[in-house]
């Protein structure tokens, strides 16, 4: 079949076995021999450091890995021997790089048994670069190498710049697209080399020189592999994209975007629409759900991106990205207009996200809506917390002008009572509970009350609601989620340049709440982290404040799935600091209504319903008690327009889901002098928008992932009619039951 033969021999097998081995298949069988080495050949010092501090994986690479595996010299000694063996023998020799990396067995998915596991793919490609560069510079260039791990069509062009090929690729392959994508592979080589001739060509034109112009390369492209973000462990979201729907025998078409979304929010629908250039009706589809788009086009938590299928593939979809363009942009599109009076009235209290997207909804059904709140301006949280360099006043202010021209009227400086809620009722059909959880909880430890110490809302409300509000000094924030990380960057934005601002968090940061961006953003601007540390005092220390804190360890898990934090015998640590911003969470304060928790008129929704929670919860909690509202008086909900139809060819869908298509991402901005709140996101402009909404692979009308990741084609996608038959469920007792309406 071949008179080639490469040997990848296991884990652990002597250098003297391995080179014998080679020897016999040059000397006696006369082939042609590469021989494939392990990643530890770069050894534990550098292996573990590009691979964990570096590139943030914190994978542990056991001694044993490297213990019984070739050494480095080892290798260039077998790998010497080798090539004068087979030009001897009239053959050729070289090596294939690399091997997977073992590790210790740390996942759910592997039984207690296996103590090892086997690491290849993205994490594995800045490893064997480095692998190849100490080769080649070993023997300046003259080896013939080839590659494996972690190839991809975008670093295959790079690859063979740098004489290292043929190329092979297996991880990607089991991808969504698998071996339809390696017609990508092609194109984009194609499109890299232009118009050079040959590979060599090629790799001179790149360096800029024809002597040595591959070695030259390699070494420039170790060093920008381990810089490129895009093998990071934190450039990507977890590859999962099931959710908890329930999967019935044949509907297996659903976008789990959609399906993780709690608004629910037709994410394809208008991703379908951006991407044909018609922002106005892509905006209309969003305010189907979302009375909130430039507010969540800021802000939102995007569950969605949590399960986004294109995550299989590259980077997920900028969802969030292209409704902040749709809400800025889509100025022709057209409020949606309320329908006739239904005769029927409902009193919402409180005017944060919760309330305000139920009032919006149900006053677009007919109904008359009134929205009380207790303080001077509307938006809860959105308003009162959440800093300037995330929001702008005008977001919040466009959306509030559409909810309102909707016929939603809100009256300020409304506090409510039990008396005054009882009151509500009777002159209402219906009454929405919808206020937010805008109490810090407090610490319980001593010292939370001395001067200096500020709880992280009344803290974020005071800059934003009072202009010359300063500090000095320097600032620890206690807590790890959202609200933490704004207090943190909030700070660091006050004190300007030198700051010192401390995040201080029982756990590590490897189990922090707190959105990846937002702990991304706290490290880029310069917040110290400690892990580890569980506050127990607060002290006063002359002008300064000392805080006290045990030191801890991750124990076994706990309910949330987080390892739980432990302390380590007596152990303390003391950071002295000028102010201390507790930001542990928040609770609310119902006490103004009865036991209305089993009155058919009283509905609740966001913090009031689930406590402190996600700007999309409330949203979603808003519109699904509209939809109770509605159905309790008997009110048809607001129509909502059919599906746009797809065009798209399966021919055409299928080219489209086997391309890994790389993300447009807007800048982001730091700050750069002392009272700094510009925003920190920027924004794409027409084209890349399309372009990035053109990523979406309708997950809510065809997937095919199957077809495509089986590595033995067994699979066959047909396109089959919508049709409802009966079919009977046969019981092992010999019963049968009929399955009325069920959906084929």
């Amino acid at each position: 079949l071949s008179n080639h033969v490469t040997l990848s021999t296991m884990h652990g097998c002597p250098p003297d076995e391995i080179e014998r081995i080679g020897r016999y298949l040059l000397e006696e069988r006369g082939l042609n021999v590469a021989i494939k080495l392990n990643p530890t050949l770069l050894g534990p010092e550098r292996l573990r450091g590009l691979l964990n501090d570096t590139l943030g994986y914190g994978t542990e690479v056991p001694d044993d890995a490297f213990a019984h595996d070739m050494e480095f010299s080892a290798a260039t000694d077998m790998v010497r021997s080798l090539t004068d063996t087979a030009q001897r023998a009239g053959v050729a020799f070289g090596v294939k790089l690399t091997n997977t990396l073992e590790c210790r067995n740390v996942r759910d998915v592997f039984p207690e048994t296996a103590p090892m596991m086997y690491m290849s793919g993205r994490a594995l490609h800045p490893i064997t670069v480095q692998v190849a560069t100490m080769l080649q510079n070993k023997f300046d260039g003259s080896l013939d190498v080839s590659y494996s791990g972690g190839a991809d069509f975008a670093n295959t062009p790079d690859l063979l710049a740098c004489g290292l090929g043929p190329v092979t690729v297996c991880s990607d392959l089991l991808r969504p697209g698998g071996y339809q994508r390696l017609r990508q592979y092609i194109d984009t080589l194609d499109d890299a080399m232009g118009d050079a001739g040959s590979l060599d060509e090629f790799a001179a034109q790149r360096a800029g020189q024809s002597e040595n112009p591959e070695l030259i390369n390699l070494r420039a492209y170790a060093k920008t592999s381990a810089a490129d973000p895009r093998y990071r462990k934190d450039a990507y979201h977890d590859r999962a994209i099931k959710t908890d729907r329930f999967l019935d025998a044949y509907d297996c078409v659903k976008a789990p975007c959609v399906e993780t979304c709690p608004a629910g929010q037709d994410v394809p629908e208008y991703m379908h629409h951006t991407a044909r250039g018609d922002f106005e009706q892509a905006l209309s589809v969003v305010l189907r759900d979302n009375p909130f788009p430039a507010v969540t086009g800021m802000v939102c938590d995007h569950f969605c991106l949590d399960r986004c299928t294109r995550v299989n593939y590259d980077e997920v979809v900028g969802i969030r990205d292209v409704k902040r363009f749709l809400a800025h942009h889509a100025d022709g599109a057209p409020p949606p207009a309320p329908v006739a009076p239904s005769g029927h009235s409902v009193a919402l209290i409180g005017a944060g996200p919760a309330s305000l997207t139920c009032a919006y909804a149900l006053a677009l059904s007919g109904v008359a809506v009134v929205v009380y709140e207790a303080k001077g301006f509307a938006g809860g949280m959105i308003t009162d917390a959440i800093p300037s360099f995330r929001l702008d006043d005008s977001d919040f202010a466009s959306d509030l002008a559409r909810i309102e021209a909707a016929g939603v009227e809100i009256r300020y400086g409304e506090s409510i009572d039990s008396e005054r809620f009882e009151t509500l009722r009777s002159e209402n059909d219906a009454v929405f509970v919808g206020v937010g959880a805008q109490a810090d909880y407090k610490l319980e430890i001593p010292g939370e009350d001395l001067p200096g110490v500020q709880p992280a809302l009344a803290f974020l409300s005071d800059v934003l609601r009072i202009p010359d509000t300063s500090l000095s000094g320097e600032v620890a924030v206690i807590g790890a989620g959202n609200t933490a990380m704004d207090a943190a960057r909030t700070a660091v934005r006050l004190l300007g340049d030198g700051s010192r601002v401390h995040i201080v968090y029982r756990r590590t940061v490897a189990e922090m709440p707190a959105d990846i961006e937002e702990l991304k953003a706290v490290r880029a601007e310069g917040v110290t982290i400690h892990e580890l540390l569980a506050p127990e005092t607060i002290e006063r220390h002359g002008d300064r404040l000392n805080l006290n804190c045990r030191v801890m360890r991750l124990g076994d898990p706990d309910e949330s799935g987080r390892r739980r934090p432990e302390p380590v015998g007596d152990q303390m640590e003391t950071i002295t600091v000028d102010t201390v911003i507790p930001a542990i969470g928040q609770h609310l304060d119902c006490s103004f209504l009865p036991d209305a928790d089993s009155s058919d008129d009283v509905f609740s929704g966001g913090d009031a319903q689930r406590g402190p929670a996600s700007l999309i919860h409330a949203i979603a909690d808003g519109r699904h008690a509209a939809e109770a509202i509605l159905r309790s008086l008997g009110v048809e909900e607001f129509p909502t327009p059919d599906r746009a139809t797809r065009t798209m060819s399966k021919p055409e869908l299928q080219d489209r889901a086997s391309r890994m298509a790389l993300p447009h991402r807007p800048s982001l901005t730091f700050p750069k002098a002392k009272d700094d709140f510009g925003l920190v996101i920027g924004e794409l402009d027409d084209q890349q928008v399309r372009d990035e909404a053109a990523r979406c692979l309708d997950c809510s009308d065809v997937c095919d992932a199957c077809v495509t990741v089986c590595p033995n084609r067994a699979f066959v996608g047909y396109d089959a009619a919508p049709k409802t038959i009966n079919t009977v469920r046969l019981h092992r007792d010999g019963s049968m039951e009929l399955d009325d309406d069920f959906v084929l």
